[in-house]
């Protein structure tokens, strides 16, 4: 009892740490609040004050495109050696419009060395503003109906090219106005206007060759900094548009312009791509969507991929071992789930042989992660088979975006082990490569084990240590080459090597041992017209059974894809189209032994989107994808509509309505080997649907299908709180299982040479074959209801506060009509938690991350070797919790950095949690981090 008040009073104290005061904790939220306020104070003519507005923001969240904005005001200022400091730091990201930045310096380098001789006696080099250009005589005033009584003055020797120049910034204003609400904005935007009338009208004016009374741009100090280029990642699919300078300057010339590029204020902006493949507002999303940010990853100390999306509404997570966990939304728990999709930029990961999906095993480690972004619904009218309840897009970090070297180990409880090593940099001409190369190590023993001591019959595989749930290693590479602005070029790869691993596997197989790797490789090229896309996929391991009877195999599965993809926006009148169009080809080869022979299959898909504004405030997206599997007769069409209606400047609307399909493993289409019975000298020839539709003429079994509509509403009006609230239905037919009826052989069937190798006694385990059992479709339907609400408050600078709710509730539906409760997804499901990132001092920081985590109970139906044949069984499970946190510091500038991890830290006092019946008790782990960035 003393322990347990203690560990409680531990845990309070963390949560009131949490709370007490101010600090850094959502970095972006902030960053976008200093942001916006040093582009207002840049456009309104207040520079100094601007760049130190733009400086807080990079300073709590760098980015590239800020040290442009920063420079561009300094140039604007007439601060020539700081505005070039800035853009040469600025070109060390390598980015996509170097070349006219680049022009940019060399003009501002003309200029400081050409003011130089006019300055006074020792004042060469002098970093104040320039002296303003005396108005000469001759200068008219003007004032221009229209334009808000704005009264203009005209210097002479000015031309008619800067009224132009004026005309486009003034527009470019009241965009900015628009996204800003600013009326500050809008009138000087009218003062550009009728300066511009002013140019044209005075007979001074010259047809060109002069320079603006700045001599840095044509808007004498009036136009907003632009961002950058900026390409906006879309996981290898679809590259956003890129902003920089609009024309470069002659390096060398004299009296040019700078035209340093269009206004933009969204640098800090949420941008997702998952849900349309390409880059959107999330308000904009068709979708519930969900982005779980760097900054959470890091904050949380959590390194498995599965267990960051338990934060996730609607997403259940289950942790079936240390090194496994699966991942269903909206209604869909089970081990080894099939039915979301995990791609890692782009790219899928999904695992046909098995239909299944390794979290814990990808090549990208967990600081290698920018961001992951989680659709929760149907998704195959963009991405096909088993993109069925929702996909989860890894989006890995800009190679080359934050050059440096990061290096953390980790030693924890269990026989825990982590060392990570990553590189990062830019290499070429230009730096216009970018690299990140990554490795890492991992050990960890069982949360329990699944026999006692005494229990000396059970089966160990050779060469295993059973008290580890695994050890490997695994390797990443990224580059990432610009070709020029608009178009780049990519190559990625990686592979996970295990040494050993656990997964709890499925149906009666529960504790499976698999050893080799998992390996991939991605090529293509990307411009703002769309791209090309060839990956690689590899599987190769040999595995077997800790348990009542050995389950030796081996498999090699090798996926080939290639994907070309159309993404362009275009206007028919008033109405705006973004269009996604893709085609593609993949090709599936699998030799397994419990296989009779080699597989492979041939895929073909066509898909087309549109996104189509009608007005500033009504989208309306419709999609189809078509798929052609080898094995069905017809193509399968996915179809995807939604409405999205902006009902206030960052409050929206959405309803949508899609279809999804899940189509057969190859497990599942082509198994072919032998299930045991309580009979011992008797066994069941184990068939896919394929083999027992082409041995026994069975009818052939479809995909799984569901059709989905979703109601929505997404506010973020306040910066300091976000809300969304989602209600869903779906239908779901022809879910794919094993038959437990075992059909048994007929006497003309004994005959036919098909099933001769079959329907046998068979020498090597002493057992007859007396039928077959297999997968099959199931006729009932199954009706899934639901609601989400997710809620997020940053109270203060520093303070993040995080709490959702899922309510799910499903039945199936028999051949009568009948329902019955299907509860293997909670009821109910809370998540919360809370961020806290303080700077004690310039050179210490104080980070603190809790998250609380409760679902009711639930019922699992497995299969199990009953009394006289196989048969399903229910297993409930009682409500759970799980609590995980973070007490971390940074030193030395934030290039140290040592935290505490805490997970599962309930089961210091509940232990015994499992999350599902059959598979491993969850205990506590602690983990000691040492993090270095050089």
């Amino acid at each position: 009892m003393k322990r347990s008040v203690v560990r409680l009073s531990i845990l309070g104290s963390l949560v009131g740490l949490s709370i007490a005061t101010p600090a850094h904790a959502d970095e972006r939220q902030e960053a976008r609040r200093h942001f916006r306020r040093g582009m207002e104070l840049v456009v309104e003519g207040q520079l100094d004050a601007g760049i130190e507005e733009l400086r807080a923001a990079y300073e709590i969240l760098p980015h590239p495109n800020v040290l442009y904005n920063i420079a561009r005001a300094y140039a604007e200022n007439g601060r020539y050696p700081e505005a070039i400091e800035y853009f040469e730091e600025y070109l060390a990201s390598g980015p996509q419009d170097a070349v006219e930045v680049r022009g940019f310096i060399a003009a501002l380098r003309e200029r400081e060395s050409s003011r130089r001789p006019a300055a006074a006696d020792g004042a060469s080099g002098s970093t104040s503003p320039a002296t303003p250009t005396p108005v000469p005589d001759g200068t008219a005033t003007d004032s221009t109906p229209g334009t808000g009584g704005a009264t203009a003055v005209v210097p002479s020797g000015v031309t008619s090219e800067d009224a132009t120049a004026l005309r486009e910034t003034a527009g470019r204003l009241d965009a900015l106005a628009a996204v800003l609400g600013s009326p500050e904005l809008i009138d000087r935007a009218n003062r550009l206007r009728a300066l511009a009338a002013a140019l044209e009208a005075s007979p001074a004016a010259p047809a060109g060759g002069g320079t603006s009374p700045t001599g840095v741009g044509s808007s004498g100090g009036d136009q907003a900094a632009a961002s950058g280029g900026d390409t906006v990642v879309s996981g290898g699919d679809d590259a956003g548009s890129t902003e920089g300078g609009d024309g470069a300057p002659e390096p060398g010339g004299t009296g040019a312009g700078l035209d340093l590029g269009e206004s933009q204020s969204g640098v800090y902006e949420e941008q997702f791509v998952s849900a349309t493949r390409s880059a959107v507002d999330p308000l904009d999303a068709p979708n519930s969507t969900t982005i779980i940010t760097r900054q959470d990853i890091r904050l949380t100390g959590i390194t498995q991929i599965g267990e960051l999306l338990r934060r996730v509404a609607g997403v259940q997570v289950m942790t079936t071992g240390p090194t496994e966990t699966n991942v269903g939304m909206r209604g869909f728990n089970q081990r080894m789930s099939p039915r979301v999709l995990l791609l890692v930029n782009g790219r899928s990961t999904y695992i046909d042989p098995l239909g299944i999906t390794l979290y814990q095993q990808n090549a990208a480690s967990v600081e290698d992660i920018e961001r992951i972004e989680v659709v929760r619904g149907p998704a195959s009218a963009l991405y096909g088979a088993n993109g069925f309840s929702g996909i989860v897009n890894v989006i890995t970090r800009t190679p080359g975006a934050e050059p440096g070297t990061e290096a953390t180990v980790s030693v924890g409880n269990a026989g825990q082990l982590r060392a990570y090593l990553g590189v990062n940099g830019r290499a070429g001409r230009d730096g216009r490569l970018g690299y990140r190369i990554s490795t890492s190590v991992d050990r960890s023993n069982r949360f329990s084990m699944p026999y006692g001591p005494d229990r000396v019959d059970a089966h160990l595989p050779d060469s295993v240590d059973p008290t580890i749930a695994g050890e490997g290693v695994r390797v990443f590479a990224n580059l990432d080459y610009n070709i020029n602005r608009n178009v780049r070029a990519f190559v990625e790869g990686g592979s996970t090597y295990m040494n050993q691993t656990t997964i709890a596997a499925t149906g009666i197989f529960r504790d499976i041992y698999p050893i080799g790797s998992l390996s991939y490789a991605v090529a293509g090229v990307q411009s703002n017209w769309g791209g090309l896309r060839f990956f690689w996929n590899n599987f190769d391991v040999s595995a077997d059974q800790y348990g009542d009877r050995p389950f030796r195999l081996s498999t090699q599965w090798n996926t080939y894809d290639l994907e070309g993809t159309f993404a362009h926006g275009f206007d028919t009148g008033s109405v705006h189209h973004d269009v996604v169009a893709g085609v593609g080809y993949r090709r599936k080869f699998v030799t397994w032994t419990i296989f009779d022979r080699d597989f492979d299959e041939d895929h073909f898909q066509v898909f087309l989107q549109d996104s189509v504004r009608l007005t500033d405030r009504i989208t309306l997206v419709g999609g189809v994808r078509m798929d052609k599997h080898p094995l069905l007769d017809k193509p399968v069409f996915s179809p995807r509509g939604a409405l999205v209606a902006r009902i206030g400047e960052r409050q929206a609307l959405r309803a949508s309505a899609s279809t999804a399909f899940r189509t057969m493993t190859f497990l599942e289409s082509y198994l072919y080997t032998f299930q045991p019975t309580p009979v011992s000298a008797v066994s069941a020839g184990g068939l896919g649907s394929f083999e027992t539709t082409q041995r026994r003429g069975a009818p052939a079994m479809q995909p799984e299908d569901i059709l989905s509509a979703e109601i929505g509403y997404q506010n973020s009006e306040n910066e300091r709180f976000t809300f969304d609230v989602a209600a869903y239905f779906n239908r779901v037919q022809n879910i794919i299982g094993f038959t437990l009826d075992t059909n048994p052989f007929t006497l003309a069937e004994l005959q036919n040479p098909e099933l001769q190798g079959l329907a046998a006694f068979r020498t090597e385990t002493n057992q007859f074959v007396y039928g077959t059992a297999g997968f099959t479709n199931s006729s009932a339907r199954t009706l899934v209801g639901g609601a989400e609400v997710v809620a997020r408050v940053y109270p203060v600078d520093g303070l993040d506060l995080w709490a959702n709710y899922s309510f799910n509730i499903a039945y199936r539906e028999g051949l009568d009509g009948a329902l019955a409760r299907y509860d293997a997804a909670p009821t109910h499901q809370v998540n919360a938690g809370v961020q806290f990132r303080r700077d004690l001092s310039s050179d210490l920081g104080l980070d603190v991350a809790l998250d609380v985590h409760y679902q009711t109970s639930t019922a699992f139906e497995e299969q199990v070797v009953g009394v006289s044949a196989l048969e399903v069984r229910s297993f409930d499970l009682d409500a759970l919790y799980m609590i995980n946190g973070r007490v971390g510091v940074r030193l030395l500038d934030d290039h140290l950095s040592l935290g505490v991890v805490g997970y599962n830290i309930g089961g210091l006092w509940n232990p015994g949690v499992r999350q599902h019946p059959l598979t491993q008790q969850l205990d506590a782990r602690v983990l000691g981090t040492v993090g270095y960035r050089f």
